[in-house]
């Protein structure tokens, strides 16, 4: 495998996970915080396996995902990026396992911090702006759906309205500038 592809399996790594979560999550119970901390896990260390290569050899690549667009970057930047973004999932993974026990939507919230994690590291891999965008758009709605997790509160509800509206508006310079 190829370091190009080993990058590209770090951002599908999490997106299995979230798969796997909603598939199994009815048998798993509780469980599914072990299967997401796991992938989670797995993620930071590939991330810094990719990021020591990017280092040590310094020469950049790419995985085209879809022809001309769905471009993913193989570079140092990219590569300390997603180590960063890694490394903060993983602590987020292991302090939402207690904090979240007793809520309702367990298994959905590590679904939602899954496919969090796995749109923020394509975003910051992102080769083109086609790529990048629709990153941006789905990290809004994600989070529309991660802060809005609590369904009782109207304060959730209103701080995750308030930030889709936030996204969308930062939706249109990258709109433009694709143009």
């Amino acid at each position: 495998m190829t370091m190009e592809q080993l990058n590209a399996v770090v951002a599908a790594l999490p997106l299995l996970s979230a798969v796997s979560i909603q598939l199994l999550g009815a048998r798993l119970g509780r469980g599914v915080a072990r299967l997401s901390v796991g992938a989670a896990t797995m993620t930071f260390a590939l991330a810094a396996v990719v990021l020591y290569a990017a280092v040590a050899h310094g020469a950049g690549g790419q995985v085209a995902l879809a022809g001309s667009w769905g471009i993913l970057l193989f570079d140092p930047l990219s590569s300390l990026m997603a180590v960063v973004i890694a490394g903060i999932s993983l602590i987020v993974h292991i302090y939402s396992v207690r904090y979240m026990a007793e809520e309702a939507g367990y298994a959905r919230f590590f679904v939602l911090l899954d496919l969090m994690t796995a749109t923020l590291l394509v975003m910051v891999a992102a080769g083109d702006l086609i790529t990048l965008l629709i990153a941006w758009h789905l990290i809004g709605v994600l989070l529309y759906f991660l802060l809005g997790q609590d369904t009782r509160s109207h304060s959730a509800h209103r701080y995750a309205f308030w930030t889709l509206i936030t996204y969308r508006i930062g939706d249109l310079p990258l709109v433009l500038a694709h143009r």
